[in-house]
C-alpha cells in the first residue's frame, strides 16, 4: 500500500508540475517554486526561531530536497539495485537527522517533526489491519466497495488525527514546507500565504474509478492570533492546493487559491478564502457569469504546452488556456487573460502564443 500511494503521489506531483512546465526535469521546477515560498516563509519563523537560524534551518532542507532529486534523477539512469538505492536514501537522511540534531537552536522545529514521525510511524503500523475494521455495511455490497469503504474509513480516521496535531502545536505552522515532505511523505505538498498566516497540506489519499481523492487541511491564524486547523476536504471537488496568492480587496486579504483536480479529466481551477475574524469566508473575486470561478478542462493526450495556467504577480493576472469539447479538450494555442482591477478579476483579452 505504502508503494502504491508513492506511485499515485508521484502521479500527481506529474500533474501539478505540467500545469506550470513541462521542463524535463519536474523536480528542479518545483524546487524553484518551493525556493521562492521558503525564502518567503523565513520572513516571518521569529515566532518559533531567530530569522538566523530559520534561515540556516531553510538552507539545510532546501540542500536535502536537492540532494535526494538529483539522487533520484541519476538513479534513473543507472542499473542499481533496491538495496543500494534505499542504502543511499537512508543515509542522506541520516545525515539531515545528524545535522538537525547537532544544533540545539532547531530544538523547537526537531520536537515537532519528531511527532510528524511518530504520526507517520503509527499510521503504517495501523495500515497492517484496515482491512480488519468491522463496518455497517449491506451484506450483498460486493468486495471492491467493501474494500474502498474501509480504506475510505481508514484515511479519514488518520486525516482527523493529523489536523489534530496541527492545531495541538500552532508552530508547525512556521516549520518549512520541506519538513512535511521528508517526514510525512514525497507526496505531500505544502504551500503557505506570503503573510504566512494560511498554508494548505495537500496529499493523494488513492484513487477509484479514475477519481483521484485528495485530502487538503487548512491552518490559519485568526485575527485574534490563534491558529485553527480543518479539514479542508478529501474528494476531488476541492482538489490539490498548489499555489497561493495574497491580494487586497477593500482593504482586506485575499488568498488567491490555484487548484488541481482529477475527475477522470483534469482540470485547474482558480478559488478565494479571507479569514474573516474566526472563521474561513469565499468572497466573489471572479467578475464572470454568475460569478463562477474560471477553469481549464484539459486532456494530457494532446499537444504538450508549456503552460495551461499561470498567475502573473505583477499585473495580478491569470492566463488561462482555450480548450474545447470538440477537439478533445487538447490544449490550443489560445489563452484568455483575467486581470484583478482592485475589486475583482475581469476578463482582459484573448490571444494566441
Amino acid at each position: 500500500m505504502k508503494k502504491h500511494l508513492l506511485v499515485i503521489a508521484a502521479f500527481c506531483l506529474a500533474i501539478v508540475a505540467c500545469t506550470s512546465s513541462v521542463k524535463s526535469n519536474k523536480n528542479n521546477t518545483l524546487a524553484t517554486a518551493k525556493e521562492e515560498t521558503e525564502t518567503q516563509e523565513t520572513e516571518r519563523a521569529g515566532a518559533l526561531l531567530p530569522r538566523k537560524d530559520s534561515l540556516t534551518l531553510v538552507n539545510l532542507y532546501k540542500n536535502y530536497e536537492k540532494d535526494v532529486s538529483d539522487f533520484c534523477e541519476k538513479a534513473r539512469t543507472m542499473d542499481m539495485n533496491n538495496e543500494d538505492y534505499d542504502r543511499q536514501l537512508e543515509k542522506m537522511k541520516t545525515d539531515l537527522e545528524t545535522s538537525l540534531n547537532s544544533n540545539p537552536h532547531y530544538a523547537p522545529v526537531v520536537e515537532l517533526r519528531n511527532l510528524l514521525i511518530a504520526y507517520r510511524a503509527e499510521m503504517l503500523k495501523d495500515e497492517e489491519r484496515k482491512y480488519d475494521v468491522d463496518l455497517k455495511l449491506d451484506e450483498d455490497m460486493p468486495e471492491e466497495f467493501v474494500s474502498h469503504e474501509k480504506e475510505m474509513y481508514f484515511q479519514k480516521r488518520w486525516d482527523e488525527k493529523l489536523v489534530k496535531l496541527l492545531q495541538d502545536h500552532p508552530g508547525f505552522l512556521e516549520c518549512p514546507s520541506y519538513m512535511f515532505e521528508e517526514a510525512l511523505d514525497m507526496g505531500v505538498e505544502v504551500v503557505t500565504s506570503t503573510d504566512g498566516r494560511i498554508r494548505y497540506y495537500s496529499y493523494i489519499t488513492g484513487e477509484w474509478r479514475r477519481l483521484v481523492s485528495v485530502t487538503c487541511i487548512r491552518q490559519y491564524r485568526t485575527d485574534k492570533g490563534r491558529t485553527m486547523a480543518s479539514l479542508v476536504e478529501n474528494t476531488p471537488t476541492w482538489g490539490f492546493v498548489d499555489e497561493v496568492h495574497t491580494l487586497i480587496v477593500n482593504g482586506k486579504t485575499v488568498y488567491l487559491l490555484r487548484r488541481t483536480h482529477n475527475e477522470g479529466c483534469f482540470y485547474i481551477t482558480y478559488y478565494g478564502e479571507s479569514i474573516e475574524g474566526e472563521i474561513i469566508t469565499h468572497p466573489v473575486i471572479f467578475d464572470t457569469e454568475e460569478n463562477k470561478n474560471p477553469y481549464v478542462l484539459y486532456n494530457l493526450d494532446g499537444p504538450q504546452k508549456d503552460w495551461v495556467t499561470k498567475y502573473d504577480e505583477k499585473t495580478k493576472t491569470i492566463y488561462m488556456r482555450v480548450t474545447s469539447k470538440d477537439d478533445r479538450y487538447y490544449l490550443s494555442n489560445a489563452y484568455v487573460t483575467y486581470t484583478f482591477d482592485g475589486k475583482k478579476f475581469r476578463l482582459s483579452g484573448q490571444r494566441k502564443d
